[in-house]
């Protein structure tokens, strides 16, 4: 499951684990700032605690991170240094 683009749809990820259990293996972490644009992981609006607290219901095993895009000058390396740092705050591991 790709969070962004479901949570940019107006969906709930955790609502598609309770009525699909298990299904989601992999999931694309990217995160979402306040213009719904792609944000570094941490920095957006994205609730992934929330999300992996549910980690176990959605049958998740593997996850990857991604930054499509960066702006206001963010260059892509300095992304992935927030997107690394942003995920151990949340828990994954």
């Amino acid at each position: 499951m790709d969070l962004y683009w479901v949570t940019k749809a107006g969906a709930d990820p955790v609502a598609y684990f309770e009525k699909y259990p298990g299904r989601f293996k992999l999931w694309h972490v990217k995160d979402m700032d306040d213009q719904g644009r792609f944000a570094p992981v941490g920095e957006g609006t994205i609730d992934f605690g929330r999300i992996l607290a549910k980690k176990e219901l959605s049958g998740m095993q593997y996850y990857m991170v991604e930054q499509d895009m960066t702006f206001d000058g963010l260059k892509p390396l300095e992304a992935i240094k927030i997107s690394h740092e942003g995920l151990k705050k949340f828990g994954f591991e």
